[in-house]
């Protein structure tokens, strides 16, 4: 059984500015995502999903020394296409930069997720649903995609199934 890190909380409304603040970061940080306009009211509404838990749930870290996050991860429950059999789909990981100091940070945020995951998958047994409830996570990027990947590996410690290419960059 996962236990929830003690560093990771669960976000509320009163965290949705600092959430934001966070992604606008992560959009900054991404050549990729630098490539699309920053749609605020999409993001916005993105964490309003997890934080009124509307079909997600957000975890946060707290910075301990001022009224900040330094880090986020925003998870939505979602299902493909062919099937209402519903998993765990992280939309961002973030840890900021200037607290990845080593891989501390990263891991409890791994955890939350692992958490959640195992989490509802027990609820959903306990009231008789017998049907997987899986982590669906990866990450897009212009580099440093096999580092990425190996580290994706050990946090998440998942099956590769499959991979993304974009066309037309």
């Amino acid at each position: 059984m996962i236990e929830k890190p003690a560093s990771v909380r669960i976000a509320t409304e009163q965290d949705e500015q600092h959430i934001f603040d966070l992604l606008i970061l992560m959009h900054r940080e991404n050549p990729l995502a630098r490539m699309f306009p920053y749609d605020a009211t999409k993001v916005f509404s993105a964490i309003e999903v997890g934080t009124r838990r509307r079909g997600g749930i957000i975890g946060v870290i707290d910075d301990p020394e001022r009224p900040r996050l330094l880090a986020t991860t925003g998870i939505l429950f979602d299902s493909w296409w062919w099937s209402q059999a519903m998993f765990a789909s992280p939309k961002w990981f973030l840890v900021r930069p200037d607290a990845r100091h080593g891989r501390r940070l990263t891991r409890e945020l791994a955890d939350f997720v692992l958490w959640v995951r195992e989490s509802v998958a027990r609820d959903m047994v306990a009231a008789g649903d017998k049907t997987p409830f899986l982590l669906e996570t990866g990450f897009t990027s212009l580099s440093q995609i096999d580092a990425k990947e190996r580290l994706w590996r050990r946090l998440f410690q998942g099956r590769k199934t499959g991979s993304v290419f974009l066309s037309g960059l």
